[in-house]
């Protein structure tokens, strides 16, 4: 007799192979996950890295607008115009710092700047200064009034009466120029002259008797000069 054997698969077989294939899904899609996931570390950690490179040039760049401009606040604060009277009566200026020092340079149209210092005969508490310089071949004379004398436009102005000009473009650098060239005339201990308030015969403190003559300068004369 033939024995017959049948390949149908019982139910258990079924459940088992269902559950094989279960597991092996479940695997594949753990992979896929795991996978996934140190894909998504590897971008994180690139992209923080990218982050703080891109900060830590950004920190050297303010670092670096820093310094420069530390630099550059010291080298102006250490550059200052320094004037000075040749021998041939130029008036110069010369801008001086610690790192160059460029060559002078001609500020003004007057040679051979002279200051008096003018002292009321009469009441020695008012004085008064007095510049005399050459300009175009010409001796002028120009009138200060000893309480203006530190402000730099009110110099500009008075020498500018008599034809006097400061050759720089900013108003400011005149104004500059006017008062140091004065300072340099101050520190020369520029000679004193009493002037008195009208002519004729005069007592002056040093030299006795002198005669003054209505060509000459009183303070009268000086006063309205100084208008």
């Amino acid at each position: 007799m033939e024995k017959f054997f049948s390949t149908a698969t019982t139910p258990d077989v079924q459940y088992q192979q269902t559950l094989a294939d279960s597991y092996q899904d479940a695997r594949h899609i753990n992979r896929i996950i795991a996978e996934s996931q140190i894909q998504a570390e590897k971008e994180i950690h690139v992209y923080a890295a990218k982050q703080e490179i891109s900060a830590q040039q950004n920190l050297y760049k303010e670092k670096q607008k820093l310094w420069e401009r530390i630099v550059e606040n010291e080298r102006c604060r250490n550059i200052y115009d320094s004037v000075t009277i040749t021998a041939e009566g130029e008036v110069t200026a010369t801008v001086c710092n610690l790192y160059d020092n460029p060559p002078s340079r001609v500020i003004t149209n007057m040679r051979s700047p002279k200051l008096t210092h003018l002292l009321h005969l009469n009441n020695q508490d008012e004085s008064a200064y007095k510049v005399t310089a050459n300009v175009a071949d010409s001796i002028v004379t120009v009138y200060f009034d000893c309480q203006m004398i530190g402000n730099g436009s009110y110099l500009v102005k008075r020498f500018a009466t008599q034809g006097i000009i400061f050759l720089a473009k900013a108003a400011s650098q005149k104004r500059d120029y006017a008062q140091l060239l004065f300072t340099v005339l101050l520190a020369q201990n520029p000679p004193c002259v009493y002037v008195p308030d009208n002519p004729g015969w005069t007592d002056f403190p040093e030299t006795g008797f002198a005669f003054i003559y209505k060509e000459e300068l009183t303070w009268n004369k000086l006063k309205a000069k100084l208008k």
